[in-house]
């Protein structure tokens, strides 16, 4: 019999993204400091890093990943396997589209950094070895400060890894969860009663936690989507509580929102569903100024966006998605 695992698994897929990447980070020694090591207490201090890689570069490896983990997480659910995300099969399509173009984006920056590794280096060295003298007068060493400085730039130069591009990779994987099949009991030789009834009873609980983690997951993507629209639409409200209608921005907010909402309701909700319905309704072929114009207009406006927050602060149990929702809801919980 087909279980909840599997029938979550026919209305979207799970998305991975992975970075690796360098920042160019090493550890921080006690003489970076103009500090003794023998003098310092590592009961008491903790020391930071030294900086590879200039900061614009930097910034724009933490950019680009950022992006990348953004927008997953803004189009999709977080899933309870690893970092994994659930994405409805509608939003697969933009999902991948989206990370192709940030993929090309990452790879151009690693063919940037590659071509200019020798430069960056040659750089950041000559940075160092014009501090090294302050830190060797800090110090207060016998040793010369041109054998100082030669083993320290020795030691940032050490730290430069040799193959740059083999530091970078960014990859993202599709993928579904299946219940696992458990023990083919037919490759079972004089198997006790007793052991059968162990395996039988481990088979029900697993069934039971995965069942259990699918309910879990259905209710939190429901909460998910409605306390998203809930915002929305306290932020639109707050615009009319100041005497003031939606600028065009505002108004495309909302469109993109409906968009979304339609893209990601897998599970069927069908209340916020005709709420957004009744809203992008009035949207249709009108503008911001529309709204402005007409007060008639801007009133109706007012009071749809207030019903459907409304509706969206409202908790829903799992008892309503089996009888209420539409679409997946009922079929993963109920099993139709």
């Amino acid at each position: 019999m087909e279980n909840k695992l599997d029938r979550l698994f026919k209305e979207g897929v799970l998305v991975d993204v992975r970075f690796t990447r360098w920042l160019g980070n090493i550890s921080l020694d006690p003489e970076d400091l103009g500090v003794n090591s023998a003098d310092l207490n590592g009961e008491l201090y903790s020391l930071g890093v030294k900086r590879l890689l200039p900061v614009d570069w930097r910034k724009s490896i933490t950019r680009i990943e950022g992006s990348a983990r953004s927008f997953l997480a803004g189009h999709s659910f977080p899933f309870p396997v690893g970092a994994a995300h659930f994405v409805p099969i509608k939003m697969v399509p933009v999902i991948l589209d989206r990370l192709t173009e940030i993929k090309n984006e990452w790879d151009a920056m690693v063919d940037t950094i590659e071509h200019e590794y020798g430069s960056i280096q040659s750089a950041m060295i000559a940075m160092y070895e014009q501090q090294a003298p302050s830190i060797h007068a800090r110090l207060n060493t016998d040793e010369d400060v041109d054998a100082f400085t030669a083993r320290f730039v020795a030691s940032i130069r050490a730290a430069y890894p040799q193959d740059i591009r083999s530091r970078f990779s960014m990859r993202y994987n599709l993928f579904t969860v299946t219940t696992p099949n458990g023990i083919n009991e037919g490759n079972l030789v004089n198997i006790s009663d007793d052991h059968n009834k162990i395996l039988n009873e481990a088979k029900s609980k697993a069934r039971e936690r995965i069942n259990k983690q699918v309910d879990e997951f259905t209710e939190s993507v429901v909460a998910a989507l409605r306390h998203e629209i809930a915002d929305t639409c306290n932020n639109v409200l707050r615009i009319f509580e100041d005497g003031r209608t939606p600028n065009q921005k505002s108004v495309d907010k909302l469109r993109r929102l409906i968009s979304k909402f339609k893209t990601l309701n897998f599970l069927g909700d069908r209340e916020i569903d005709a709420k957004l319905a009744s809203v992008q309704e009035l949207l249709q072929g009108r503008e911001s100024g529309d709204f402005r114009s007409s007060e008639t207009l801007a009133s109706e406006l007012r009071d749809r966006i207030e019903a459907t927050g409304d509706a969206a602060r409202r908790t829903v149990s799992e008892a309503e998605i089996v009888e209420s929702f539409g679409g997946a809801g009922r079929r993963i919980l109920r099993g139709d």
